[in-house]
């Protein structure tokens, strides 16, 4: 009982703290600062209970605010239900498709609503390749990628393929394994193809290269439930530089004063978009491949099993520097939000970031590729001489 008593003092004092904010304070909405949140609450909680005392004191939020909050990586079921209900009168949540529900989505019954049979672009347009958005998924995550795919198919920029590759080793019966729920959007344009050889997340990238040598491919993850807007950015992104590799988010390799390689966690995000061989992309958020970006020894099944089994891509990284192809940040890049945190149970990077598995696979691929190494010397140099 005195638990509670004490959080609800708590909210007292933060609720009294809250109440004499300026309409300017409301900007931090989008990056919840800890010291204002309630011992306990969650970040989505935090931002519901921001928004819910802006509408209270009649803050009225700007579309640059409401643009940041839809950006933010805390942007959940609840906090889109909210916007949508509180502020469909202003541009940035008039244009958001309509989330489908937490449980239970019907994809039938969601893209049915609008009428349509394909939400695919029917043919290639403004002369660029074929675009086509390329995903795997396990059987652990199964039931919940149609999450991803809703995201995907209700995007301001069609594709023209979504192609989810599933291993027939994890699904001998093939379709019969799958959810009704994920089936249901092959009526929309979904295509499945199940590949005899599971190279794991690599399945993603290898098997829609030597399917689409010719299109523009973009790799997403399967646990996420993506902005509206990613495509539309990354084909913005890539009609500036068509030559370059386009993410939404890009680390820089980092060296010491000693020109030592830093581990990969001390890798710094970037803000810029010039593109550059220090840049490595994060796959999660999305990435655009523009068509022969990436050098042959791509393909090489046993040597990127032998070197980084676990971690495509500090594998894509590298094949990207040998085929001397920079990387690029979107402008106004869009970030995501995971769609179960249950999802994340068998995540790699809990291994590959939090155990320190991206530094041995780092050292496996530029021991056997010194090149690579070599390339990342003589840019860093340059850099630290401008």
């Amino acid at each position: 009982m005195s638990d509670k008593k004490t959080q609800d003092a708590k909210m007292r004092d933060v609720k009294t703290q809250d109440a004499t904010m300026q309409g300017t304070e409301m900007q931090d909405i989008a990056m919840p600062d800890a010291k204002r949140r309630i011992e306990g609450e969650s970040l989505c909680r935090y931002v519901i209970r921001r928004l819910k005392q802006a509408a209270f004191w009649r803050i009225k939020l700007s579309n640059q605010i409401l643009k940041e909050i839809l950006r933010t990586p805390y942007l959940d079921f609840k906090i889109y239900r909210f916007l949508k209900s509180n502020y469909m009168g202003t541009s940035p949540i008039s244009a958001l498709p309509p989330p489908p529900p937490q449980k239970n989505l019907d994809a039938l019954d969601v893209l049915n609503a609008n009428n349509a049979t394909n939400h695919l672009a029917t043919n290639q347009t403004n002369n660029i390749p074929e675009i086509v958005v390329s995903f795997t998924s396990y059987p652990a995550r199964i039931n919940q990628v149609h999450y991803t795919i809703y995201s995907i198919l209700t995007q301001t920029y069609k594709p023209n393929r979504v192609v989810l590759y599933l291993s027939a080793q994890e699904f001998p019966n093939k379709l019969d394994d799958l959810p009704q729920k994920l089936l249901a959007f092959c009526k929309h344009g979904l295509e499945i193809r199940f590949v005899e050889q599971n190279y794991r997340s690599y399945k993603k990238i290898i098997y829609a290269l030597k399917d689409f040598p010719e299109s523009i491919i973009i790799t997403i993850d399967d646990d996420v439930f993506y902005s509206p807007f990613i495509i539309e950015r990354l084909i913005l992104s890539y009609r500036e530089m068509p030559n370059v590799i386009h993410c939404n988010w890009v680390v820089r390799v980092a060296f010491d004063e000693n020109y030592n390689l830093m581990p990969y966690m001390s890798w710094n995000d970037i803000y810029d978009t010039m593109p550059s061989i220090l840049n490595s992309q994060v796959g999660i958020c999305g990435v655009l491949y523009p068509p022969h970006c990436l050098h042959k020894s791509i393909f090489d099944s046993e040597k990127f099993l032998k070197l980084s089994p676990m971690a495509d891509d500090i594998w894509i990284w590298a094949m990207a520097l040998l085929n001397d192809t920079k990387i690029r940040k979107v402008l106004n890049c869009d970030t995501h939000t995971i769609t179960k945190h249950s999802s994340q149970d068998s995540a790699l990077w809990k291994t590959n970031c939090g155990m320190g598995h991206n530094d041995i696979f780092l050292k496996n691929v530029l021991d056997y590729f010194p090149e690579i190494r070599e390339k990342l010397l003589d840019e860093a140099k340059q850099v630290n001489q401008v």
